[in-house]
């Protein structure tokens, strides 16, 4: 790594020699000498690494170089993996980013641990050291396994679909990545390496977000179908996270480290680059940190004169000029956007063209799914990675109210609070204790180690600061796997610095001590690798379900056939158990039942397919909803299939339908959906009263729906009482004049009435009291059109398809209205096909008007943000 232009160090002392630079301009330091080819190489012979490593291992001067060899293979793997996982990611549309970079760093971590562990067994002893704050982390590990066997749904609460940042497996694997920095043993070379290793993939990733902010959203994609909030690291706001931590380390390097024009240069431009991409991302809670941490910094270099001495110094003419700049610029910037974030956030959208927010349920709507959860699982809660089945339980119905109300929130308000939903009162408990004594820790270490190494005391300084940070954002934001992966990379290297302060007892292990002892060291040596090998392949294994499955319902065009791929589906259910892949071969296979319904006269082929196609879609949601009986999802589907036979007369089918639909309300009892379903089924058996009760049951839950006021509508229809129901409408819209669903009914009825005109009249109103009302402006297209007036039917078009991007129908109507060859129904049947309500993702929201006390924007919502509607639901599950 070359690094002669950007730092160099030394330490006060008598005993060693100030040396010259060389040609190349570096100083050859007392404890680090810079080799001719720009490597750093430890002085052996003025400086030795003291072994106080919290991680289990011993290096005695009696180590061969074999055993020094594979311990240096095991720190240069962790160095590169770790310092460039930023960077790292697999470039394919057909795993999430996040999984992609869990897994390198993942292979990387064991890669590293397998040579460790052959350096401990050609060494043949090992010393276990533990900080108690290492102990507590694994102390949440360990509850977190347990909650996920008591779960009740073991396979989603340790590994889940995409090994999830909440599953009990990912725990462990942030714990193992902690305690497997200790590798590193304290060498100051290699934790110099690393921090110029996360500096460079700093600048990297700066280089990359300037050039696409330049040059497009089209630019540097990599071949994949990304937007323009696509990042190599992660989700947008995580960027964010990690550029607020750049920054905090640059302030920090500039304050206590000597650093050359180059070096400070370097800084400067990160840091720069790192202030644009907070502008443009507005994550609020990284201002008001920076703007804190500024003023720290700023206060201490300014009046630190007035009372001390600068401590260790390295270069008694190094100028403060540089962190002063930079602490007023980090102080000014925080300070305006923390003012004016809202109104600057809109320009800079304008600007960027990038409009991004995120929400996340709010943190009361957190707490009270907490409460509800404590009153039947106090103890260890409802297990690892659980936090949407609570949510579906116990969430507020005020929710339903929102575009997300049918939005499945895998996480609540921050990574924390989900952990006390999911772990319950053991799992806050050992949170509270591991963040508690982490704190206590770099306390200790800040006022009461005698650091005699000054780079020694910037890494302590900066791992404990960039520890609190990060931890402290799991209080405010639920991250995912990319800034989890630094946060214990940096706590790693806090406990590297914290044991090299204060080295901490441990138990010796030698293998050349006795017989007995030599078993019992190489068995736990071996039973660790396999342990860490397995659990290695049983992620591997849910990565590549998740690709495949990806892949395969991708590139389904249409009139492929479909049994190649629910073979390759039914092959990696076995494999993996996850649910989704069965649930994916029903749904095909209700699709294609419906298709041949659709059928006026089917031969006997068709018969024996519907035949076929009817036992496969019950079988496969019912091996779905086995495999995973909590998700409501699997007894919806199983209730759609018996529901969809009811109606056409399979015996039993109506019973069956029933149960599952009892069961998911169950499941999701605030959900509307499984008493529409419900309606729909009994309006086939003609039970219209009973099925005008559960319509209207659904309406009480979620009062714009708009599917329900159809089919009430339908119901009506049916009953051929039009001017009756028309009244009642009339006489509640006496009292609910600024209810656009109750408008929207009426112009529904009209239209069924043919009464044109006056639906018109209606719908116009239903539009101007919610402007995003989707529905409502299509309705009001088609009698547009009914009216011959095409440049206002084309209009209201135009918004609802900027409202549902994703509904193709919408675009055909608009091309049959320009070319003159429109085919749209304007009366009964156009009320009957509305614009499908669908889930709304909780994160990568554009522009989306925030309107209850139930969620939160994670980032500050611009003022010119325009409202979106919900996206259509696609029967394609993605995972």
């Amino acid at each position: 790594m070359i690094i002669a232009d950007v730092v160099m160090m030394s330490v006060q002392n008598p005993a060693y020699r100030r040396c010259k630079p060389p040609p190349g301009g570096f100083c050859v330091c007392d404890t680090i000498q810079i080799i001719p080819c720009g490597m750093l190489a430890i002085k052996t012979s003025l400086f030795s690494m003291e072994q106080t490593s919290f991680h289990p291992g011993v290096v005695s001067a009696s180590d061969d170089a074999v055993a020094q060899s594979l311990r240096r293979v095991a720190q240069y793997i962790l160095v590169v993996v770790c310092g460039f996982s930023p960077l790292l990611f697999i470039p394919t549309p057909f795993l999430p980013i996040g999984l992609g970079k869990t897994l390198i760093v993942m292979a990387g971590i064991v890669l590293a641990l397998l040579f460790y562990a052959l350096h401990l067994l050609r060494a043949g002893s090992v010393t276990l050291r533990f900080p108690l704050v290492y102990v507590a982390m694994v102390g949440v590990a360990i509850v977190a396994v347990i909650s996920a066997v008591l779960s009740g749904d073991i396979r989603d609460a340790l590994f889940g679909d995409v090994f999830g940042v909440q599953t009990a497996g990912f725990l462990v694997f942030i714990t193992l990545t902690v305690g497997a920095m200790g590798v590193l043993k304290g060498e100051k070379v290699q934790c110099l390496r690393l921090y110029f290793a996360l500096i460079a993939s700093a600048s990297v990733l700066a280089l990359y977000h300037v050039a696409r902010l330049l040059l497009g959203a089209d630019a540097l994609t990599f071949g994949l179908p990304v937007t323009a909030t696509f990042s190599p690291f992660g989700e947008w706001n995580e960027i964010a996270l990690f550029f607020g931590l750049v920054l905090l380390l640059c302030m920090l390097a500039l304050e206590q480290l000597p650093l050359t024009k180059l070096g400070k240069v370097i800084l400067g431009f990160v840091s720069l680059v790192g202030l644009v991409m907070l502008a443009v991302i507005n994550f609020f809670v990284v201002w008001v940190v920076l703007a804190s941490v500024a003023v720290i910094v700023l206060i201490y270099n300014l009046t630190k004169h007035r009372f001390t001495e600068r401590a260790l110094p390295l270069d008694e003419d190094q100028s403060d000029l540089g962190i002063i700049v930079l602490t007023t610029t980090v102080l000014i910037v925080s300070g305006v956007f923390i003012a004016f974030g809202p109104g600057l956030g809109g320009w800079i959208t304008q600007m960027s063209g990038i409009n991004y927010v995120e929400v996340r349920p709010s943190t009361t709507a957190t707490f009270d799914v907490a409460r509800q959860v404590y009153d039947t699982d106090p103890l260890l809660g409802i297990g690892p990675n659980k936090f949407v089945d609570a949510w579906r339980l116990h969430k507020d119905v005020g929710i339903n109210n929102t575009v997300f109300w049918n939005t499945p929130f895998r996480q609540g308000s921050s990574f924390l609070t989900t952990a006390i939903v999911e772990l319950g009162v053991l799992g806050a408990a050992a949170w509270l204790a591991f963040l508690s004594l982490l704190v206590f820790a770099g306390l200790r270490m800040l006022y009461t180690a005698a650091f005699t190494d000054r780079f020694w005391r910037f890494v302590g300084v900066s791992s404990f600061v960039a520890s609190i940070y990060l931890w402290g954002m799991m209080l405010v934001y639920a991250p995912g796997p990319s800034i989890l992966i630094v946060t214990a990379v940096c706590t790693g290297m806090f406990l590297v610095a914290y044991s090299t302060a204060f080295p901490v007892r441990g138990i010796t292990l030698t293998a050349s001590s006795n017989r007995n002892m030599a078993f019992v060291f190489v068995a736990l040596v071996l039973v660790g690798m396999v342990g860490v090998l397995s659990a290695s392949y049983l992620v591997g294994r849910q990565a590549a379900g998740v690709y495949v499955f990806n892949q395969s319902v991708t590139r389904v065009a249409p009139g492929d056939t479909l049994d190649p791929l629910t073979q390759t589906l039914a092959l990696w259910h076995n494999r993996t158990g996850n649910d989704v892949f069965a649930r994916q071969i029903a749904l095909y296979k209700l699709a294609q039942m419906r298709a041949l319904l659709q059928v006026s006269e089917p031969t006997e082929v068709e018969r024996q397919a519907f035949q076929t196609a009817v036992a496969d879609s019950i079988n496969a949601a019912t091996v779905a909803y086995e495999s995973d009986r909590s998700d409501p999802g699997n007894s919806l589907l199983l209730a759609e299939i018996y529901g969809l036979l009811a109606g056409v007369g399979v015996e039993g089918a109506y019973g069956r339908a029933q149960d599952m639909l009892t069961v998911t309300r169950q499941l999701d009892p605030q959900n509307p959906i499984p008493l529409f379903l419900a309606a729909q089924i009994e309006a086939q058996q003609g039970q219209l009263e009973t099925a005008r009760a559960y319509a209207e049951e659904a309406l009480s839950l979620r009062p714009r729906y708009t599917e329900a006021i159809s089919l009430l509508v339908e119901i009506d229809t049916l009953e051929g009482d039009l001017d009756t129901a028309t009244e009642r409408i009339q006489s509640i819209l006496s009292l609910e004049q600024d209810n656009p669903v109750r408008w929207y009914q009426l112009g529904a009825l009209l239209v069924g009435q043919a009464r044109t005109n006056e639906a018109v009249l209606a719908l116009e109103q239903a539009v101007s009291l919610d402007t995003s009302y989707a529905n409502a402006r299509y309705l009001l297209a088609v009698q547009y059109l009914a009216l011959e007036r095409e440049e206002d039917a084309l209009a209201q078009l135009e918004i609802v398809r900027t409202l549902n991007e994703n509904n193709a129908f919408i675009g055909s109507v608009i091309e049959q209205i320009q070319t003159g060859t429109t085919t749209v129904a304007t009366t009964t049947t156009a009320v009957s096909e509305p614009v499908a309500e669908g889930d709304v993702a909780p994160s990568g929201l554009e522009a989306q008007a925030l309107d209850s006390d139930l969620i939160s924007p994670v980032n500050t919502v611009p003022e010119t943000s325009e409202e979106t509607s919900e996206a259509a639901a696609s029967t394609t599950e993605s995972i």
